[in-house]
């Protein structure tokens, strides 16, 4: 992924805390079941094939859920904001 926005250090800080918070089971990624509360709580209307390409299209290392890395990447990428 090309990097549009580089986030700052705060910026980071902010997602990894957001991150944690949305990691309910401390495995260290999202699943899409986590990810669907996301999708719940800012009103994003997904089907479970939407959130999976979203998952396959942020997941670097292929084991179909969303490190903190990869959402990073992601974000410096623009990859939501399409």
């Amino acid at each position: 992924m090309t990097k549009l926005v580089k986030l700052t250090a705060s910026e980071i800080q902010q997602w990894r805390q957001a991150f944690k918070n949305l990691d309910r089971d401390k495995s260290g990624s999202i699943s899409l079941k986590e990810l669907r509360v996301l999708c719940d709580m800012v009103g994003w209307v997904k089907t479970d094939n939407e959130l999976e390409k979203m998952i396959k299209a942020v997941d670097e290392n292929h084991h179909g859920e969303i490190e903190f890395e990869e959402l990073i990447h992601a974000m410096e990428s623009g990859f939501f904001l399409y």
